[in-house]
């Protein structure tokens, strides 16, 4: 059994992450409390007083301010925890001499083109890819065996949990809404999150070192993914306007186009990514 500790595992990402076939997840959570969790508060806690913490076998970071509206509204706190602590968290698990895998995102990229590969310009627009690339770099430099995951926009089939469908789901069928402003020039690649955690695995057991862009196999506008979710619950009353990113951009910055080219991460695995269409099946057969 390889035991694995994620650190931030009670945001929404990790909170889908179950245990495997031969792999153990331990979580570590702050202010969301996880039955058989470990508190950990990134800022002000040491990571060698978590109990056994050297007889993991990997680490896997996903503490961080997530939303880059949220890092820009609280600029130093995010660095703390995005960089300055990540970074010092980095630095005492590389004495236990096992495999870090880092959570990084899609907006490292400064979304002009999309399609990106692993080796595309790295060129962030706002704050949070900024951050995280900061800390990308950190980890080449400083850690052998690493691993470097960079997530598309996620979303799962549980509802509630604040991810695209599910915030569609409510907004459509519990609220019955009716018009709804979509943006038409945002392009992303939708990542089921289920599948992080197939992905994890084989990166565990073949001890796969370097980076991968990690994200579903699409590459929509916000509006057709919007689309192929309405035709899938089979509303015919919903009127959709299309309007620009920029309607609904408060404050920071967000890369139009984030699409992923997915060939290194198709060569690694052993299934198929999910495709959104299939996604929202999985949500609705979920929910109902």
């Amino acid at each position: 059994m390889t035991n694995v500790l994620i650190l931030g595992g009670s945001g929404k990402i990790g909170l889908e992450i179950q245990n495997r076939n031969n792999i153990f997840f331990t979580k570590t959570y702050f202010k969301n409390i996880l039955k058989n969790g470990i508190k950990f508060d990134i800022l002000n806690d040491q990571i060698e007083n978590i109990d056994h913490v050297s007889s993991y076998d990997c680490y896997i970071i996903m503490s961080a301010i997530s939303e880059p509206e949220q890092c820009f509204l609280n600029e130093k706190l995010s660095k703390q925890i995005n960089v300055i602590k990540t970074k010092e968290l980095i630095l005492q698990l590389k004495k236990y001499g096992k495999k870090i895998i880092f959570f990084s995102t899609e907006y490292i990229y400064d979304g002009l083109t999309g399609n990106y590969k692993e080796n595309s310009n790295a060129n962030p627009i706002n704050l949070y890819g900024t951050q995280k690339l900061e800390v990308e770099n950190y980890i080449r430099r400083n850690i052998q065996n690493h691993c470097i995951l960079r997530i598309a926009k996620t979303y799962s089939s549980k509802i509630g949990n604040s991810s695209l469908v599910s915030n569609w789901y409510n907004q459509v069928c519990i609220q019955n809404l009716k018009t709804f402003k979509v943006a038409s020039d945002q392009f992303f690649s939708p990542l089921f999150v289920i599948d992080i955690e197939k992905v994890l695995e084989l990166i565990i057991n073949k001890n796969f070192i370097g980076t991968i862009n990690l994200g579903g196999p699409d590459k929509l506008s916000r509006i057709d993914y919007f689309k192929i979710f309405i035709s899938k619950i089979e509303k015919k009353d919903i009127h959709i306007q299309k309007v620009k990113l920029s309607d609904f951009i408060k404050n920071e910055k967000l890369p139009l186009v984030t699409t992923f080219n997915t060939s290194k991460l198709k060569n690694f695995i052993n299934f198929k990514m999910t495709n959104f269409e299939n996604g929202v099946k999985k949500f609705l057969e979920n929910v109902n």
